[in-house]
């Protein structure tokens, strides 16, 4: 248990049943890929199990935060509950088997002249994610998305994305895994349930649509059912 305390700087976990709750990290990485908190495997190439992650505040120093260093990067699973992530440029990444629960997630940070491609929860391969019940904006200059999944490293599967609220000033407000573009180009059993998008930005959420990532119908299992316009309640239509 690691609880109570404020870190300037970062957290690194790699053993089973850690618990980090009511921590505040101070992230003030300068340069590009460092983390503020990594759930990562041991040298012998291990996850840990049971890892939970309750109630932290993650934000970050804008004098000095490089805006492609990562707020939280997991290449291993875990679960995010009840935290918020604000004034960062890249906020969470995940791979697999990880649960993102009840979070305030901002990605608003962005260094000038930069020409990163941020967002606010990104996956670029992995499967056995829920993304479940947040409140996902990526803001400013930079953004691709609010929240985004691309066949980057692996293919996109089994991924339920429910009862999130998503706003962006990117082109879209959530990629859905399935880009002709990446080297796994079709995603499989991806669910896109009860979502809001926001419209805070655009009127169409993002600058030029809900969703893209969708080419062969967003992949074998793919579900689109009960997502709606933030300010009307109107179904978001893909046709």
């Amino acid at each position: 248990m690691i609880e109570g305390v404020e870190v300037d700087g970062r957290v690194r976990i790699v053993h089973d049943n850690v618990v980090l709750r009511n921590v505040r990290i101070n992230h003030i990485a300068t340069v590009p890929g460092q983390y503020a908190l990594l759930i990562e495997a041991d040298p012998d190439g291990t996850c840990p199990t049971g890892v939970i992650v309750q109630n932290i505040e993650v934000v970050g120093d804008p004098a000095i935060l490089d805006d492609q260093a990562k707020a939280v990067y997991a290449p291993c699973p875990f679960t995010l509950e009840d935290s918020r992530i604000y004034g960062v440029g890249s906020a969470v990444r995940l791979t697999s088997g990880s649960v993102i629960r009840g979070n305030y997630i901002l990605a608003d940070l962005s260094n000038e002249g930069s020409d990163s491609h941020r967002s606010a929860i990104g996956i670029n391969g992995g499967s056995h994610n829920v993304i479940e019940g947040n409140t996902v904006t990526c803001d400013g200059p930079g953004c691709s998305g609010a929240f985004v999944m691309y066949g980057s490293n692996s293919r996109i599967t089994d991924t339920l994305v429910t009862r999130n609220l998503f706003n962006t000033t990117g082109s879209y407000c959530t990629y859905a895994g399935s880009l002709d573009s990446k080297p796994f180009p079709t995603a499989l059993d991806v669910r896109y349930i009860e979502n809001v998008f926001g419209q805070e930005f655009f009127d169409t959420c993002g600058r030029y649509g809900p969703v893209a990532g969708l080419n062969s119908g967003g992949g074998p299992g793919f579900i689109w059912e009960g997502n709606t316009w933030e300010d009307t309640g109107d179904d978001v239509s893909l046709g």
